[in-house]
């Protein structure tokens, strides 16, 4: 088995390692002319559970891989989401973790403020794997998006190829580890979703 925890360690031959090895799963992807992501059936979500908005604000993709280009840019540099986190053992997790039959699960919601974007990038998602207490292979990692509003003008999500728009609140879809995912705010609305993974 292909250690998760072991592939994202924050070590320069790692780092490495996880880009190539998540590249070359997402040119095979590609070469299988496989979805780039799965709609799966709406998840309603009360409002009890997901508690007050007082994420810490921070620039999510940090630590990730699959940048290319000028990531010095200000556009990446200076935009941020307002981050909340929900641990296997909060109720929304619990959850979520029935709903996608999974054992274990890790919750962020992300709230992307007008004109914040969010360069390509594949997650290391170690904030997961932090919390995790057993390792996992990257096959076994579930990873999935329930919107939390309806879609404005200017708001897009883009899954490799394909981008996606004009969601409704609920509606969920799924995506492999490996894929590279980019999203930005252009609309004057804020942009919240809440971004599972699990195993």
């Amino acid at each position: 088995m292909i250690s998760w925890k072991n592939l994202i360690k924050n070590e320069e031959k790692n780092k490495e390692i996880f880009q190539k090895f998540s590249k070359k799963a997402y040119n095979f992807h590609c070469e299988q002319n496989t979805a780039n992501y799965e709609q799966l059936p709406q998840i309603n979500i009360e409002e009890t559970l997901l508690g007050n908005n007082t994420g810490a604000s921070r620039y999510e993709s940090r630590g990730a891989t699959f940048h290319e280009g000028d990531l010095d840019s200000p556009v990446y540099t200076e935009s941020i989401l307002k981050v909340t986190e929900y641990k296997n053992n909060s109720p929304l997790t619990q959850l979520l973790n029935q709903q996608f039959n999974k054992t274990y699960g890790y919750v962020l919601r992300n709230t992307q403020e007008p004109g914040q974007v969010v360069a390509p990038h594949v997650d290391t998602n170690r904030g997961f794997s932090n919390c995790c207490t057993i390792d996992f292979s990257p096959d076994e990692l579930f990873r999935a998006i329930i919107f939390l509003e309806d879609w404005k003008l200017g708001q897009t999500f883009t899954f490799g190829k394909s981008s996606i728009v004009d969601w409704k609140k609920h509606d969920c879809i799924k995506f492999m580890w490996y894929m590279p995912h980019t999203t930005a705010n252009a609309s004057t609305f804020d942009r919240t979703i809440l971004s599972y993974i699990g195993i």
